[in-house]
């Protein structure tokens, strides 16, 4: 009996666990991700750059760029897509972790062309809870290939507010 009742203290803390990393993922799917797909959908420059904490790290061909000019370059580069219809994007994941107030994930984005075709990049990320609010704080990608987007796994569905 005491070893049943073990294994079933186990299994709810491990119950538990997986639940605060859903929510984890949840929460970051509804304030990261989706306005990130949203503001490229838009062109919508301030929401991007809103997404970003003020001590952001943005690591890219071996050039480290940070805090308000890279936000600034940002928000400039996605209002510009506003004239071209947007752009889409999409993201597929491979590791997800969550530790409290920050969290790491890694995965696989796909950017749509007007023409049709895809370009894929792989992204590794780090993103902090800020005054209650999860941001991006360290930013790395790089070219990969579809293999490698069909090998990720997708974004959970998220519900978006009505006010979006």
């Amino acid at each position: 009996m005491r070893k049943v009742f073990c294994f079933l203290t186990l299994l709810v803390g491990l119950s538990s666990f997986a639940n605060a990393d859903s929510h984890s993922n949840s929460e970051i799917n509804a304030q990261i991700w989706v306005p990130f797909i949203e503001s490229y959908a838009k062109g919508d420059g301030d929401l991007h750059a809103s997404l970003y904490s003020d001590e952001i790290v943005r690591v890219t061909n071996g050039t480290v760029q940070t805090g308000r000019a890279y936000i600034e370059r940002m928000r400039n580069a996605v209002n510009s897509m506003r004239a071209r219809g947007g752009r889409a994007i999409s993201f597929r994941f491979t590791e997800r972790s969550h530790t409290g107030d920050t969290a790491y994930e890694t995965g696989v984005f796909r950017l749509m062309r007007a023409d049709g075709t895809s370009s894929y990049g792989k992204f590794e990320v780090v993103i902090k809870k800020i005054d209650g609010t999860w941001k991006l704080a360290f930013d790395h990608d790089a070219p990969t290939d579809r293999a490698a987007w069909l090998s990720a796994e997708p974004m959970e569905p998220v519900l978006i507010p009505a006010d979006r």
